[in-house]
């Protein structure tokens, strides 16, 4: 990808994330935006799982069995997404009865950015439909 195509994909994914995260009523929990998806993951040391939503800088996972972790561990996540995996590392920032959020906080480059153009696909689709 050329400096230009990554400036222009950066500027529309930001202007994307502004619009949607303006929409949602009530005050702002998130900096991002977050896309409610189910896809199958697998957390390290725990096992799998599947995703409830998906944010560039967070997600929610259903775990399949009940998870090891504590709040502020570190959590590696791998999620399927469109056939591929893509590895993210986190905290674990909130457990709850069988879910769990992780702050994101580390990927490599090509995995952010899939990640980021599934979020921002998803609520592109959702925007056109309103």
């Amino acid at each position: 990808m050329s400096e230009g195509d990554l400036l222009a994909w950066t500027r529309g994914r930001d202007w994307l994330a502004e619009r949607v995260t303006a929409r949602e009523s009530g005050p702002a929990r998130r900096r991002s935006p977050r896309l409610r998806l189910a896809l199958d993951a697998h957390i390290a040391g725990v096992g799998g799982a599947i995703t409830d939503d998906l944010g560039f800088r967070g997600m929610s996972l259903r775990p399949l069995r009940p998870p090891s972790l504590h709040r502020g561990e570190e959590a590696s996540v791998r999620v399927l997404l469109l056939g591929r995996s893509i590895y993210l590392l986190g905290k674990v920032v909130w457990l709850g009865q069988d879910r769990l959020g992780i702050a994101l906080g580390a990927a490599h480059p090509a995995d952010e950015r899939a990640l980021q153009a599934a979020v921002c696909n998803g609520h592109l689709d959702r925007w056109q439909e309103t």
